[in-house]
């Protein structure tokens, strides 16, 4: 079991359990009982949970506002299907091309799979995405300003809308909080949806990174219409009869196939 899938573990029994003792999360994951305390000190530095005399829980989130969950737990949520989003994702991208990604852990699992592209330029508001594309060779970082939120990992506002106005792009790849029909894509951070607006409009294709907990939902606001998407990149736990009824509409739909063991690179960037 590696880092990524044992934090992904820590997560997923704090989920269930609410709260848990360092005893019992040594009996249920199989690593010594310094790994389990090392992994809870990390977890707890990126704002994940929060850490009591022999145990820990999550952090409750003091907002409704979902976007306010930390980067970390995000990432690690998921992480297999984001995975193989990024990997057919980055399959899509070709040398010399400029592209754009947004601040979402989805985006930033496509950058391991963009090693070897030469000569590609990617604009993005996220922190961890520009940290992790500056460690490839041949790739061009332009990270757009704003204001950073604390433990998101994304910069939001249209202080950046100057610059934005002098860049294009062939893609832009991006994620949402649910993708329905009949609101598209959507979110909950009104100030960040409004800079993704302004980023898909300097793009000339719209590739959406939904995996398929979010398909069928709708969130508080919406930023992109459904007919406005040119592909969307699912994975294979995805409704067959959304995945359909995505197509009938003219909607290229690509099912990304989960790799037995796989580990979310942009996640193990990220926490390592």
């Amino acid at each position: 079991m590696n880092i990524i899938e044992r934090r992904r573990r820590i997560i997923d029994i704090l989920e269930k359990e609410r709260q848990v003792s360092t005893q019992r999360l040594e009996e249920m994951i199989p690593v010594s009982g310094a790994t389990i305390r090392s992994d809870l000190r990390e977890l707890e530095q990126e704002g994940v949970i929060e850490r009591f005399h022999g145990g820990a829980m999550l952090v409750e989130q003091s907002k409704p506002d979902h976007s306010y969950i930390s980067f970390t737990r995000r990432s690690l949520l998921m992480g297999g299907e984001k995975d193989a989003i990024g990997r057919e994702a980055a399959k899509l991208v070709r040398q010399g091309q400029s592209i754009m990604l947004d601040a979402s852990s989805t985006a930033l699992a496509m950058v391991p799979y963009l090693a070897g592209i030469q000569d590609l330029t990617i604009i993005t508001n996220g922190i961890h995405t520009a940290m992790a594309v500056q460690k490839q060779q041949d790739m061009h970082t332009i990270m757009i300003g704003g204001v950073l939120r604390p433990h998101s990992g994304s910069v939001e506002g249209l202080l950046g809308e100057d610059l934005l106005s002098r860049l294009g792009a062939d893609t832009i790849f991006l994620s949402a909080n649910g993708l329905s029909f009949e609101h598209g894509l959507s979110g909950f951070n009104i100030h960040e949806l409004a800079l993704k607006q302004r980023m898909i409009s300097q793009a000339h294709r719209l590739i959406a990174l939904v995996d398929h907990s979010k398909l069928g939902i709708s969130s508080s606001a919406s930023y992109a219409r459904f007919e406005q998407i040119d592909t969307l990149i699912t994975d294979d736990g995805a409704d067959e009869s959304f995945i359909a009824r995505a197509r009938a509409l003219g909607c290229k739909v690509i099912v990304a196939r989960r790799s037995p063991g796989s580990s979310a690179g942009a996640a193990m960037n990220l926490i390592e």
